[in-house]
């Protein structure tokens, strides 16, 4: 038993715009709030970039002096601070300690 159904042709634009008139029109805002390029939002400026020259003041076999560096990178610590690694320019080896802003200075 075979039945005869008959389907309403409707053009294809005709059933897009049904349901185009029940969905809301997506506006696209004219200022994003609060979007930052920073990590951190609230972080500070590092003072020193990437391949800066420091120097850190050290007691070397009981003498006071200076050790300078070349900042390798830095994080931002939840402390408030800024921390950097830092390359030692005579030896030429990575510090493996996170060096604090304040206890730089600029300059080699």
């Amino acid at each position: 038993m075979a039945t005869n159904v008959v389907v309403e042709e409707q053009p294809a634009q005709a059933i897009a715009d049904e349901y185009s008139d029940s969905l809301p029109e997506y506006q696209i805002p004219e200022t994003k709030s609060s979007v930052s390029n920073k990590k951190v939002p609230n972080a500070p400026d590092p003072r020193f970039r990437k391949g800066d020259l420091v120097h850190k003041p050290a007691i070397v076999n009981g003498k006071r002096t200076k050790i300078t560096f070349t900042i390798y990178t830095s994080r931002y610590n939840p402390g408030g601070y800024t921390e950097y690694q830092a390359i030692n320019v005579y030896t030429n080896k990575l510090e493996s300690v996170w060096i604090r802003e304040k206890d730089l200075k600029a300059g080699g």
